[in-house]
């Protein structure tokens, strides 16, 4: 079996997932951090 084949993504791929994750991390990081806010502040 040739497994390069199926694990095998390109470049352009590879960045819209980066951009994806640091979305992802970045809004839940941001919700996180508000909730932090909220409790400390109430």
């Amino acid at each position: 079996m040739d497994e390069m084949a199926t694990t095998q993504i390109s470049k352009d791929e590879l960045d819209e997932l980066k951009e994806a994750f640091a979305k992802v991390v970045e809004t839940e990081f941001h919700r996180v951090s508000q909730d932090g806010l909220d409790l400390l502040t109430s």
